[in-house]
C-alpha cells in the first residue's frame, strides 16, 4: 500500500495507506468477489470500477477522507470482517 508522507519521526501512519486501480479499458467491471493477497487480503464488495475510472482501497476510509477530502470511490479494508492487514512486508 502507499505510505503517506510523515513530516518528521511521527509513527507510521499506516491508517493512511491506500491503494488505486485503475481500469484503462473502455467498460466497467464490476471487482464483486476480486481479491488481493500480496501486503493486504483484501476480498472485493460489490464495487463497479468504470471505464477509464479509479477505485481507492485505504486502510481506514475515516483517516483517508480526513487527509484526502476530494477522493471518490473508496472503499476500506476495514469494511468487511474478513479482511486482514498484513503489514507491510508484502
Amino acid at each position: 500500500m502507499f505510505h503517506p508522507r510523515q513530516t518528521g519521526f511521527e509513527p507510521e501512519a499506516v491508517q493512511e495507506e491506500y491503494l488505486e486501480l485503475f481500469n484503462r479499458g473502455d467498460q466497467a467491471v464490476n471487482l464483486e468477489g476480486w481479491r488481493l493477497d500480496r501486503g493486504v487480503v483484501f476480498t472485493f464488495p460489490e464495487v463497479i470500477l468504470e471505464a477509464m475510472g479509479y477505485v481507492v482501497v485505504a486502510a481506514n476510509r475515516d483517516a483517508l477522507l480526513a487527509r484526502y477530502p476530494a477522493t471518490a470511490n473508496v472503499v476500506a479494508i476495514g469494511s468487511h470482517a474478513e479482511q486482514q492487514r498484513r503489514g507491510n512486508s508484502g
